[in-house]
């Protein structure tokens, strides 16, 4: 739940403050998102 901080820190302010996302950001939270989903899919050993 904590992996999730960043991207939904920048969601609200681009909701409240109207920033701009570049490409360089988008990719970055592609790669949290795919992050976490792997930690959540692997299997406990």
């Amino acid at each position: 739940m904590g992996t999730l901080e960043p991207l939904v820190a920048s969601a609200v302010s681009a909701c409240w403050l109207h920033t701009s996302f570049h490409a360089v950001e988008l990719l970055g939270y592609a790669l949290i998102l795919s992050t976490v989903f792997i930690i959540m899919v692997k299997p406990e050993e």
